[in-house]
């Protein structure tokens, strides 16, 4: 349910970063390059907060079911997989103890049912992997979309102009934390109400 934004503070330091080199001129020797511009004073104080966005996910309307319906979900399909892999361990057992009674034709006609079946269960295993993630998408796809605009709609309303996934930090101000405010307005948007300032 986690989305980082590991390269967000990658990118801005990226920004940040000018180097000036000097340019050779076609004739008379090295001349050094024109500088850049200077960048205007707003783009050089860029206001940076963070957010917890798990915090946000687990806040928005719909999470707690959507959570719910996925945990019964992966069970059911674990459960699914457990008796695919029971069955195709009793077959193999049953070849290795059949094995030395089996004509070498036997063998290798049981052997192959039991590869067959190997393959089966690998090819449910894949749909089943499939499926889980069609699943998630579906669930919780809607709910990682509200949980954003909140996201988007504090950072706008704080004048931030980056935000950062707390996980990613090692120390800030707690200032610059948007959670409760991207949680007022997540919760908010869920009831229909106006989102608190």
């Amino acid at each position: 349910m986690k989305r980082a934004i590991a390269g967000a503070l990658g990118g801005l330091l990226a920004l940040t970063a000018v180097i000036a080199t000097p340019a050779v001129a076609q004739q008379g020797g090295a001349k050094p390059a024109a500088r850049p511009a200077a960048r205007p004073a707003a783009a050089a104080a860029t206001k940076v907060g963070y957010v917890n966005f798990q915090s946000v996910l687990e806040a928005t309307p719909g999470a707690a079911q959507a959570d719910s319906t996925m945990r019964r979900e992966r069970e059911q399909m674990q459960a699914e997989i457990a008796r695919l892999q029971a069955s195709f361990d009793s077959s193999a057992r049953a070849l290795d103890q059949s094995a030395v009674v089996l004509s070498p034709s036997q063998r290798e006609a049981k052997q192959k049912e039991v590869e067959a079946q190997g393959q089966k269960a690998e090819q449910r295993l894949q749909e089943l992997r499939q499926q889980a993630a069609r699943r998630q998408a579906e669930l919780l796809g809607p709910i990682e979309q509200r949980a954003q605009a909140a996201v988007e709609a504090a950072r706008a309303e704080g004048g931030f102009g980056l935000i950062l996934e707390r996980g990613s930090l090692l120390a800030a101000d707690r200032s610059l934390d948007i959670t409760e405010r991207a949680i007022a307005r997540v919760k908010a948007a869920g009831t229909g109400a106006a989102a608190p300032r």
